[in-house]
């Protein structure tokens, strides 16, 4: 059995993302994403009215690491919120009609869904 080195790992790594990996640089400005001011505007407003807050992320792993840190950031502010991870059988892929009509919710925030 081979022994995996810090060197056999990023080697490893680095044959699978030939592409390099991203850098912080690489990911959008805030100021570019559409319609993000009225998003956090909408979000503020459900705090200031205590309005429930559900997050609906992805199954795969960069849904749940999404859920995640929103659930934290929510847990720093003390504020309430409900994660949601829809089974892709049951709920189909992403949000869909069927599954936001079984949310007993005010505010939705998506992460990781398309």
């Amino acid at each position: 059995m081979e022994r995996l080195t810090k060197k056999r790992v990023f080697e490893i790594l680095n044959s699978r993302f030939k592409e390099g990996f991203l850098k912080l640089s690489s990911l959008p400005q805030p100021n570019t994403i559409k319609d993000l001011q009225k998003g956090a505007r909408r979000v503020a407003k459900a705090i200031r009215s205590k309005e429930k807050i559900v997050v609906v992320g992805d199954y795969d792993v960069d849904g749940i690491i999404s859920s995640s840190i929103m659930k934290e950031f929510f847990l720093y502010i003390n504020y309430p919120i409900e994660i949601i991870i829809p089974n892709r059988f049951k709920d189909g892929y992403g949000i869909s009609k069927k599954l936001l009509s079984n949310i007993d919710t005010d505010v939705v925030i998506t992460v990781d869904n398309g």
